[in-house]
């Protein structure tokens, strides 16, 4: 499965599913935290 299709599954429907929101929330806390950083493309 290729990321592009991976990311669709997890918004059928354009809402976010279960694990969507779980991803979501993990990735806004971890940035809250400063954990995570942006690396520029």
């Amino acid at each position: 499965m290729g990321l592009h299709r991976f990311k669709r599954s997890l918004y059928q429907g354009n809402r976010p599913g279960r694990l969507a929101r779980i991803l979501n929330r993990s990735w806004a806390i971890a940035h809250a935290r400063g954990i995570a950083r942006v690396v520029p493309e």
